[in-house]
């Protein structure tokens, strides 16, 4: 899988800085040893994360957010904090709009403040639950959605 290491956004007299807009075309250009890509594709938008419980916003400028891009995948980003400083497992911390939910169940790494990874769990019901890999809880105040990205489409055979 090839990382991108480097983004150029150019300016353009013809799509000058500023003047785009959600839902509008830009050309994507990908040059990288190993693969070569040009199309053009939507600027997508990220939507808030409806939050479930006792969930918090511990940082307004990382808010809980989705966004599912022009290639059918589900990205996440921000900040979640916990309550009682405790992550739970299975626990719901937040819903996903009909049009964000994947086919299958996905399973997405998530950082947190425990020094432990945990993981939330999109399911096809809409649902983003919180899990604790081989205990019921650890002590955690704040989860990071920033990073995961999942496929919203089922995998060939499912």
């Amino acid at each position: 899988m090839t990382t991108l290491t480097e983004l150029d956004v150019r300016d353009h007299p013809s799509a000058p800085f500023g003047s785009w807009a959600i839902g509008d075309d830009v050309l994507i250009r990908l040059h990288e040893p190993h693969i070569t890509y040009e199309g053009r594709h939507p600027i997508t938008a990220w939507r808030d994360v409806p939050l479930t419980g006792e969930r918090t916003i511990p940082d307004p400028s990382r808010r809980p957010q989705i966004r599912v891009t022009p290639l059918d995948m589900l990205d996440l980003s921000g900040v979640i904090g916990l309550a009682e400083d405790r992550a739970y497992d299975n626990t719901l911390i937040g819903l996903l709009p009909k049009d964000y939910r994947p086919q299958v169940p996905r399973t997405l790494i998530a950082p947190s403040d425990s020094g432990r990874l945990l993981y939330v769990e999109a399911t096809p019901e809409g649902q983003l639950l919180l899990r604790v890999p081989g205990r019921s809880r650890v002590r955690a105040s704040v989860l990071s959605l920033d990073g995961p990205t999942c496929r919203l489409d089922a995998p060939h055979g499912q």
